[in-house]
């Protein structure tokens, strides 16, 4: 099997990594306050959802309060995780911190 190395001559590897550097440059210089404050709008709705869920669960006796407390959490937690990942790839990328 024969990687891409071996297939491109040194100057189209270094034209490759100009091009992807560009790519990033352009990515950073585009993010910006709407971001950040998309971010923010995320977390509140994900706070907001585990407080209803949790909610929702004491009134478990009536089972379908129980189901949407269970539903409710899971969207929480789901937006959660992605809000960890999104918050380190965009530090790890611009150097900077999204979060309050």
């Amino acid at each position: 099997m024969t990687g891409l190395q071996d297939r491109l001559t040194p100057d189209q590897v270094e034209e490759f990594g100009r091009e992807l550097d560009a790519l990033r440059q352009r990515i950073v210089d585009d993010l910006g306050q709407e971001d950040v404050d998309y971010i923010h709008d995320v977390i509140k709705t994900q706070r907001g959802l585990e407080v209803a869920g949790r909610a929702l669960l004491f009134a478990g006796f009536f089972p379908p309060a129980w189901l949407a407390g269970v539903g409710a959490l899971s969207l929480a937690k789901i937006l959660t995780t992605w809000r960890s990942a999104t918050t380190s790839c965009t530090a790890s990328t611009t150097g900077r911190a999204t979060r309050r």
